[in-house]
């Protein structure tokens, strides 16, 4: 699965894709800022407590197969 997020001016635009070429958007966000601007990518998982109480006590890792930017 492909992530990419593309701005044009104040908009951001999510997309997703299969296979890199052949994109769908997933939402965008509008948010005024100044120039430079850093981005990241922010990976949180969640384990519900209540139906797994015991697992994972020392916490996670998410791990990317592999991370691109251009």
């Amino acid at each position: 699965v492909y992530l990419r997020l593309a701005r044009r001016g104040e908009r951001v635009d999510a997309l997703c894709s299969a296979d890199g070429e052949t994109w769908w958007s997933v939402g965008h966000a509008t948010f005024s800022t100044d120039d430079p601007v850093q981005i990241g990518v922010c990976a949180i998982g969640m384990i519900d407590r209540t139906i797994y109480p015991g697992a994972y006590q020392e916490g996670t890792a998410i791990r990317f197969e592999s991370f691109r930017m251009w």
